[in-house]
């Protein structure tokens, strides 16, 4: 089994550090930076391309994604009809974005938004997402510099306009923390959530242990 899993909005496949999937395969997919003015659907089938280049076998494939990862890997299952699909810390659809986002499309304050912003903000979630030691603030800037200034504003473009709620392709499990709090659990609207006690937007890595164990119950599943 051959898990491809792609990160949250400015972090990369370290996020995944912690996982253990078993006897599964995870590829850890780096977002590709939009080129100027790119289309959303461009930019899916970018990365719908990246995978079926290095998933050139017939071997079972699932697709994961964390936050923004989640809603890009929705996307992606559009195309590539993935034999699972697993989203940690995001949203399905318009319905669940919370109102501290959806005020962007008026007030578009993310427009601002450079690395340094994205480094500053740190101080007002890390202790609250259990991601706040000397270390871990190093490496959330470490991989805060692996992305341009454009990818922050451009993708954060396309998560407060993402109309979502679609088509389901693949078994499908969603995890997510009653503590998350860029997509508070008050808004999802899915019942089939397995709701993860005390887990931030980051539990992933976090309690990277819990979401495993929930990963690996998942794939046996697929795999009876």
């Amino acid at each position: 089994m051959h898990v491809y899993a792609l990160h949250g909005l400015g972090l990369d496949g370290r996020i995944f550090d912690h996982l253990d999937l078993g006897h599964c395969h995870l590829h850890r997919v780096h977002h590709l930076d939009p080129t100027t003015d790119e289309t959303w659907d461009s930019y899916v089938l970018r990365h719908v391309n990246l995978i079926q280049q290095q998933h050139d076998d017939d071997s079972p494939l699932i697709l994961m994604g964390h936050s923004f990862g989640g809603i890009l890997v929705q996307e992606i299952a559009q195309h590539i009809h993935p034999d699972g699909l697993v989203l940690v810390s995001t949203i399905c659809g318009q319905a669940e974005l919370p109102p501290t986002l959806s005020v962007l499309r008026k007030i578009p304050a993310h427009l601002l938004w450079r690395r340094p912003l994205v480094k500053g903000s740190y101080i007002l979630w890390g202790e609250k997402d259990g991601y706040n030691t000397a270390d871990q603030r190093s490496e959330f800037y470490d991989m805060t510099d692996t992305h341009s200034d454009y990818y922050y504003r451009w993708a954060v473009q396309r998560v407060i306009n993402w109309s979502g709620d679609l088509p389901r392709v693949a078994p499908l499990l969603r995890i997510h923390g009653d503590a998350d709090n860029v997509f508070p659990i008050r808004y999802l609207r899915d019942d089939s959530v397995h709701v993860v006690a005390g887990g931030s937007h980051i539990m992933i890595k976090s309690q990277a242990d819990l979401i495993s164990s929930q990963v690996r119950a998942f794939i046996n599943v697929l795999s009876e």
